[in-house]
């Protein structure tokens, strides 16, 4: 399906969200859901399922960092609970110093394709962006050396 193929609505709703700098929770289940419709045709979920479908995966990611696990999505990055150690702070209203407790916080690490596309790697036309290589492929690995991520070792040979 071609952008040309979605309706009349559908084409400016899309050209609204892409104008935008920052999107919003509705902005981004607007973009998946018109992505998929591109991708699948007429095969494509509901939107009412895309909504849940992305909720449940905020909420999972939530609740597995919430119990101290990772998640970590292959070169898009990882999901994780970061301890923050105690400081000391100061009361802006009084100027009182104080020591402020450590507390729990989530962390993203990005993943070295996801870093790579941030520094000038290009998009690829088609497909996926991010995803796992097919298996034996090396090319996941390669990817890793260009980022400076692995040692040239770990390449399989005829992998650039």
């Amino acid at each position: 399906m071609k952008v040309s193929e979605l309706t009349d609505s559908e084409q400016k709703k899309l050209k609204e969200v892409m104008a935008k700098d920052r999107l919003t929770r509705k902005d981004l289940f607007d973009l998946v859901d018109l992505n998929l419709r591109l991708a699948e045709g007429s095969r494509a979920p509901a939107r009412t399922d895309v909504q849940k479908v992305c909720m449940e995966l905020f909420d999972t990611l939530t609740r597995v960092v919430h119990e101290g696990k990772s998640v970590s999505v292959t070169g898009f990055g990882s999901f994780v609970r970061y301890q923050s150690p105690a400081r000391l702070a100061r009361n802006p209203q009084t100027g009182e110093r104080m020591t402020a407790p450590s507390r729990q916080l989530p962390r993203f690490l990005p993943g070295a394709l996801f870093v790579q596309y941030l520094n000038g790697r290009p998009l690829p036309k088609k497909g996926p962006v991010i995803g796992k290589a097919a298996k034996g492929s090396g090319s996941a690995v390669a990817d890793y050396v260009k980022a400076g991520v692995l040692k040239r070792r770990f390449v399989k040979k005829g992998a650039s």
